[in-house]
């Protein structure tokens, strides 16, 4: 598996010996895979490690949230969280990176019925349905339910 994050270097096309960087979430989609920057433009190592710093501070209090949710009870039996605007593509991302049948299932099942029927659209289209997950997901799919069987 590919590094989530990366430092892109940014030539100065005005000089060429003066460079910038910026923190970069690597995002693959299927088999489309991209570089976003995520950070301010730092041009030395107190200002990339502030940015670091800054993003790690964001990481913390998201554990925390959870922590507080967990306490309360919010975090459920461990489906993954698909938000109904996710587009059909991201579905099948998160949903393919799951191992456990029963909790891929559960997750695929737990959306609503248009959106299901959309990621399997994208599946059934999109992907080779003869290995991998596609291969498990085609084999299971029930077209008149919309669901996993």
């Amino acid at each position: 598996m590919q590094d989530l994050f990366e430092i892109i270097t940014i030539p100065n096309k005005e000089r060429e010996n003066e460079k910038t960087y910026q923190l970069g979430l690597r995002l693959r989609i299927g088999s489309q895979e991209t570089l976003f920057p995520i950070s301010k433009i730092c041009r030395n190592v107190a200002a990339m490690e502030s940015e670091i710093l800054r993003f790690q501070g964001i990481l913390g209090d998201l554990l925390g949230q959870f922590k507080s949710r967990l306490e309360q009870g919010a975090v459920d039996s461990g489906t993954a969280e698909l938000p109904p605007e996710m587009p059909a593509e991201q579905v099948w991302s998160v949903l393919s990176e799951i191992s456990e049948e029963s909790l891929f299932i559960e997750s695929f099942n737990g959306l609503d019925e248009m959106k299901r029927r959309e990621v399997a659209e994208y599946v059934l289209t999109q992907c080779n349905i003869f290995s991998g997950k596609a291969a498990f997901f085609s084999e299971r799919y029930e077209a008149g339910t919309g669901i996993l069987q």
